[in-house]
């Protein structure tokens, strides 16, 4: 009877009522400490990692070790079918519930386990990762497939930097409170940031609402002030607020001269001006915004010099736009007219940046040559 396995050793351990207790906790499927293990089997903490040393030593119990925690689970699943087996003869049905992890909801839903993601959502992205096949390997340490590598690079995650690193790129983390792994190491670290940087980025690089709101007050001194005859040109960059308030305030689509669209060339600016000389009432309305700025500052010059500015009404700087004004220009003057020639407005037309720079070498470029 030598070969006879030996039942009576692992029924004495079982059938200590503690140390049933404690296994009948672990068919959750859940490591647990050896604090939660004693809670539940109402023994102290002493007493419930005897208990747990007698039953890692028969091999019933596995251990697992994560910082400074020490996490318990069934060795296998024979055990488990055993303990299952003696509940259902014993007529009890079911197993003990025991809470783990924080008892904040939000801590349990998604944290950080020192730099990498943990809670529901970290066990969350680890499925994920496995189930796409983004990962694989049973133990702790986890290997990247290419399918991985290509997931990475689409975060912008740089492998090759983590690969110099003495920290291993992959690792399976035990979950505080879900109890199964999460990513670690440094790639665990590196998709952390990933994820949660990118809301921040998207906001970040997202315009800011426009309303045109700030181009109200600047329409409505033009309709307080206008004359009949009057003619208003209006910058591109006003276009979406007069196309959404211009009518209230009697400047309906087609009763306005649109400007230029061009950010790269001064010459579609100055023809739009060619085109109203002789008007004796001219309004001229839009704001500097970065990219226009340079056009506003070469078509004020030219402005001036072929007419005289009668009135003007700006609005404080509000992001994005600079100052919104609307400036009243006479343009009737012949003597003025005939004197500004090409000569006497200089301006570089190669690209605005130069223009705004470039105004103590200026290069004559005939007004003749402007398209009509």
């Amino acid at each position: 009877m030598h070969d006879t396995p030996d039942i009576a050793a692992i029924a004495k351990l079982i059938g200590d009522h503690a140390r049933s207790t404690i296994l009948m906790a672990m068919m959750t499927g859940r490591a647990l400490t050896a604090t939660e293990l004693a809670r539940v089997a109402g023994v102290s903490k002493p007493t419930a990692s005897s208990h747990l040393s007698k039953l890692v030593d028969a091999k019933l119990v596995a251990v697992e070790q994560v910082g400074r925690h020490r996490y318990f689970r069934l060795a296998n699943h024979e055990v488990g079918t055993v303990i299952e087996t003696l509940v259902g003869l014993a007529h009890r049905i079911g197993s003990v519930h025991v809470p783990t992890g924080p008892v904040d909801v939000a801590m349990r839903k998604a944290r950080v386990c020192y730099d990498h993601l943990a809670g529901d959502l970290g066990v969350l992205v680890y499925d994920s990762l496995r189930q796409q096949g983004c990962v694989r390997g049973d133990g702790r340490e986890l290997t990247l497939t290419d399918k991985g590598d290509r997931f990475a690079d689409e975060l912008g995650v740089d492998l090759a930097s983590l690969e110099h690193h003495r920290r291993p790129l992959c690792l399976a983390c035990l979950d505080w409170s879900v109890r199964r792994p999460h990513l670690a190491g440094a790639l665990g670290a590196a998709l952390a940031v990933a994820l949660l940087t990118a809301p921040l980025v998207a906001i970040l690089r997202k315009p800011p609402p426009y309303t045109g709101e700030p181009f109200k007050p600047v329409f409505a001194y033009v309709q307080a002030h206008r004359q009949p005859g009057d003619r208003v040109y209006v910058y591109s960059n006003a276009f979406e607020a007069i196309n959404r308030y211009g009518a209230q305030y009697g400047v309906p689509p087609g009763s306005y001269v649109a400007g230029s669209c061009d950010e790269q060339s001064i010459l579609p600016f100055l023809a739009d001006i060619d085109r109203l000389r002789g008007t004796r009432r001219l309004w001229v309305i839009g704001s500097s915004v970065p990219d226009f700025r340079p056009a506003r500052l070469a078509v004020g010059k030219y402005l001036r010099a072929i007419g005289v500015k009668r009135d003007s009404m700006s609005v404080p700087s509000i992001a994005p736009l600079d100052p919104v004004s609307a400036e009243l220009f006479d343009l009737s003057d012949t003597m003025r007219l005939r004197l500004a020639t090409a000569a006497s407005i200089p301006f570089t037309p190669d690209t605005l940046h130069a223009l705004c720079f470039d105004w103590v070498y200026p290069t004559a470029t005939s007004t003749a040559a402007l398209p009509r």
